[in-house]
């Protein structure tokens, strides 16, 4: 889940894919950086599977 503001609460919002994966990477990014460096190269290619599953650039 994402938040954004303060009434994050009272507010679902559908996106599509490739609108998911621009939050998902620099989710990604902070997790690799900041709390396990050494998943790097598995978050990697996690996220190119995602993006050949859902045809993503």
């Amino acid at each position: 889940m994402l938040f954004s503001g303060p009434d994050y609460e009272d507010y679902e919002d559908i996106i599509g894919y490739e609108e998911f994966y621009k939050y998902l990477v620099p989710a990604c990014e902070f997790y690799v950086e900041r709390r396990h460096p050494e998943h790097k190269e598995i978050v990697e290619q996690k996220l190119k599977e995602i993006r050949e599953a859902y045809g993503l650039k």
